[in-house]
């Protein structure tokens, strides 16, 4: 009695444990809590912030003068002249860069190349919902096959059943070993499924950084809806973060262009010099002013502005390519998606609907004895793998409603559900 007592409160505890330990996540999992749990464990979305910050600092910097230069010389050649042997400091040389036409130019190009991380950074933040989007349909996808493959067989240890709910017809040992492989082709079905049901949550659960016992329980499978217009879908695309990315740093290489040519040469520096000396007899102190820049004789340094420039078409080169490609994954991710939800919709009313029918039928007919085991098991396989391709179908259209938001650009916060 008292063993039986202390099972009974360990796994009170051990509920109350798991209760409160997974009580910070949601009772049921849909896309936009999964997106929103993605986004706080995302490596790459923590890169990209730290990346941000980054910028920001250059940016900052982009606009200060360069710090001034200090020359202090200490020699003997005053003491040489009033005949003793000492050393002094007589020399004091201060030189300043003059950053001409330069910090202008860094500061516009560090100021594009910072709108080009936010833009990337929104770009990484619509690749995760990608990723998680991919996962999660799949889940949604495992957890129904495996429900219809549970419901398969099912059905079949029903009919088979000789308790409450006999067969009245006599089955032959023929038949009765045809039955016996249907239901453990069922059976190993069912295994098939939760192998695949098992290994999703798993990527979900790392995808998501969720404890290794938790199981999540998601959304059902549902329709897939009517996708918009293909010419509001590429209005949007025109604000792709992949597209202002690239945009921005071709804004960016174009102003490198701009410092290149600042920097073709060493900043001029403006020298103020302070000289203590014997002059006249006595120890005086002279100053003067001047000015220190390079003379390019040997180096032109032309070879920077050609490097910006080539960079600068290089950019332009990518960002066509990534414009072309996207225009034409939109327009075939949304063709494919429409004929994905016509074939899914002409499945379930015209194969599904009358499958079940011939089933309930077969099955009536065969406890009777009006059509054979051979009919039987076709009526059976028919409609259960009518089923399957069916789930199969809406897992496909899901997937190319993700591929599709990717494609247009739109955030999940941004489309209306």
């Amino acid at each position: 009695m008292l063993h039986v007592l202390n099972r009974k409160v360990f796994a009170l505890v051990l509920f109350i444990y798991t209760t409160y330990s997974f009580a910070e996540y949601p009772e049921t999992w849909d896309l936009r809590s999964s997106i929103e749990e993605a986004y706080l464990q995302a490596p790459q979305l923590q890169a990209s912030k730290a990346r941000i910050e980054a910028r920001q600092i250059q940016l900052d910097e982009a606009g200060t003068w360069p710090n001034p230069r200090v020359l202090v010389g200490a020699n003997n050649k005053v003491s040489l002249e009033q005949g003793s042997n000492g050393y002094e400091l007589n020399n004091l040389d201060i030189l300043q860069p003059l950053p001409i036409g330069r910090l202008g130019a860094e500061k516009k190009q560090a100021s594009i190349v910072l709108n080009a991380a936010q833009s990337k950074q929104r770009h990484e933040f619509l690749k995760v919902e990608k990723e998680t989007a991919y996962t999660f349909y799949t889940l949604q996808y495992n957890k129904a096959l495996l429900r219809l493959s549970e419901q398969r067989h099912e059905s079949l240890e029903k009919l088979l059943s000789r308790g409450e709910d006999p067969l009245v017809r006599f089955v032959t040992k023929t038949e009765r070993k045809r039955l016996d492989i249907l239901r453990e082709q069922a059976h190993q079905a069912v295994a098939a499924a939760e192998g695949e049901y098992r290994e999703t949550v798993s990527q979900f659960r790392a995808l998501l950084n969720l404890p290794e016992k938790y199981q999540p329980i998601t959304t059902s499978l549902k329709l897939v809806p009517t996708p918009q217009k293909i010419e509001q879908l590429l209005e949007s695309q025109t604000q792709h973060p992949l597209l202002m990315s690239l945009q921005q740093s071709k804004l960016a290489a174009e102003a490198g262009i701009d410092v290149a040519r600042a920097t073709r040469r060493v900043d001029p520096e403006l020298l103020l010099f302070s000289e203590r000396d014997v002059y006249a007899g006595r120890v005086q102190v002279s100053t003067g002013i001047g000015i220190l820049v390079e003379m390019p004789f040997w180096n032109s340094s032309d070879h920077k502005v050609a490097q910006a420039r080539a960079e600068y078409y290089q950019q332009q080169a990518e960002l066509k390519n990534q414009q072309n490609n996207l225009d034409n994954n939109l327009h075939k991710n949304h063709f494919h998606l429409q004929h994905l939800i016509e074939q899914a919709n002409h499945y379930r009313d015209f194969i599904i609907v009358p499958a079940r029918e011939i089933l309930d039928l077969s099955q009536r007919g065969f406890r009777s004895g009006e059509i054979d085991i051979l009919n039987f098991i076709d009526a059976h396989n028919t409609y259960y793998d009518a089923q399957a391709n069916y789930l199969k179908l809406l897992h496909k259209g899901w997937l190319e409603t993700a591929e599709l938001r990717y494609s247009t650009g739109q955030l999940l916060s941004e489309v209306s559900q």
